[in-house]
């Protein structure tokens, strides 16, 4: 599954969207906050993600936990960077984000 949030405007500030999949909800949400941008990712049993964060830089992108997982630039899709996840939540915060528009 792929999982690329589009930020809105400046007007809306917070974003949720649930799926109920044959092997359970996939959930993603978006939340403006203080400058950064807080992106969460449920993934379902047996299940495996790609998701494109919304970031200029790897190094404004900081994973919430302890996790050996490997960030890196989207080849693909500009100002993203890309995460490969299993099944499990997730939560990232991009630090100095700017509103797109």
């Amino acid at each position: 599954m792929i999982i690329r949030p589009e930020i809105a405007d400046s007007s809306i500030n917070y974003v949720k969207a649930i799926y109920h999949s044959i092997n359970g909800k996939i959930e993603s949400s978006w939340k403006k906050e203080n400058g950064k941008l807080i992106v969460t990712v449920a993934v379902p049993v047996n299940s495996q993600a790609t998701v494109y964060i919304p970031s200029t830089s790897v190094a404004s992108v900081r994973l919430k936990g302890d996790s050996q997982l490997r960030l890196k630039k989207s080849v693909d899709h500009a100002n993203r960077v890309e995460a490969e996840l299993g099944s499990g939540k997730y939560q990232f915060e991009v630090i100095g984000f700017a509103n797109p528009n």
